[in-house]
């Protein structure tokens, strides 16, 4: 339980510290990596670089002590929000890779987006 309220904490934190930057159309190649405790975190598009009005992916890999980590989205909620607008995103595990989450999102405007 202690791990699980770690990881979730460190998801979190890699949203909310990280990934702001990662969706400003000014740094539209890059991917992130955090590593908090046994963690590893990494994030960024399936597609790069992301275009307006196409459907693409954002991918979050996690790793505990370079292992998969199953169901670590399962009980986590991450909203976008961009200019004031926000939603939910809904992360699926990847059929083809352990440890690999995916979100559906089309990009509608260049700019910065948060997630949180």
């Amino acid at each position: 339980m202690k791990s699980e309220n770690l990881l979730r904490h460190s998801l979190v934190k890699i949203f909310l510290l990280s990934l702001c930057g990662f969706f400003n159309a000014e740094s539209i190649y890059a991917h992130n990596e955090i590593k908090i405790g046994n963690y590893t975190i990494k994030a960024g598009w399936e597609e790069e670089p992301p275009l307006v009005n196409i459907l693409n992916n954002i991918l979050v890999y996690i790793f505990e002590n370079e292992s998969p980590v199953r169901n670590a989205m399962k009980d986590l909620s991450v909203n976008i929000s961009y200019g004031g607008i926000s939603m939910e995103l809904s992360f699926v595990p990847s059929e083809e890779s352990l440890g690999l989450y995916l979100a559906d999102i089309i990009p509608s405007k260049l700019g910065s987006f948060l997630l949180l």
